[in-house]
């Protein structure tokens, strides 16, 4: 038997396939996007170790030192507003909590959620329709993720969330769940 006879076909999970396929006309005209701020990449890299001293580099003159969240209490990395919804650890009925803002980058317009999971991950997401007046609004909206039975898989269990206009507009939230 060959090497390449051994290779066992999987189904391609998030940590193989990113957000999507590239489509580069629908670049141009994403629709939604998560915006995130230079201070809230600083609290992320705080968070992982790097001191405040550090990340004044990243900052402007005019902006003054960076101030570091007073405690790590104050800065939960799960709200990091990230185009993929990761939650490092889950207990069953203990529910997961986290809040994302999207922006308007196209026309106005309502998007509504939906929502793909397995049977053992309850996902709840409110708003779930977002309603834009003009380009440039945000809007926030909750993910409640609920592990109900422990999955048949190995340590972790995989969603989607897709934002969708009715039209062209699809804008994909992959969610990554680690159990134990």
């Amino acid at each position: 038997m060959k090497e390449h006879d051994e290779i066992r076909l999987k189904t391609a999970t998030p940590f193989a396939y990113g957000v999507g396929e590239l489509q580069p006309n629908r670049v141009a005209n994403p629709g939604l996007v998560y915006d995130i701020t230079t201070e809230e990449y600083l609290n992320y890299l705080w968070f992982r170790g790097a001191c405040a001293g550090q990340l004044d580099e990243f900052y402007k003159p005019d902006d003054g030192p960076y101030e570091p969240p007073r405690t790590k209490k104050e800065f939960n990395i799960l709200n990091l507003n990230y185009p993929t919804i990761t939650v490092p650890y889950i207990q069953i009925g203990h529910p997961v909590v986290l809040i994302r803002t999207v922006e308007n980058v196209g026309c106005p317009g309502k998007y509504r959620v939906k929502v793909t999971a397995p049977s053992e991950l309850k996902v709840d997401v409110e708003p779930q329709i977002l309603a834009f007046k003009f380009v440039g609004e945000k809007k926030q909206f909750r993910v409640t993720l609920t592990l109900r039975d422990t999955p048949e898989t190995d340590g972790y269990v995989f969603g989607m969330l897709v934002w969708m206009d009715g039209s062209r507009h699809k804008v994909n939230t992959p969610i990554i769940v680690r159990y134990s």
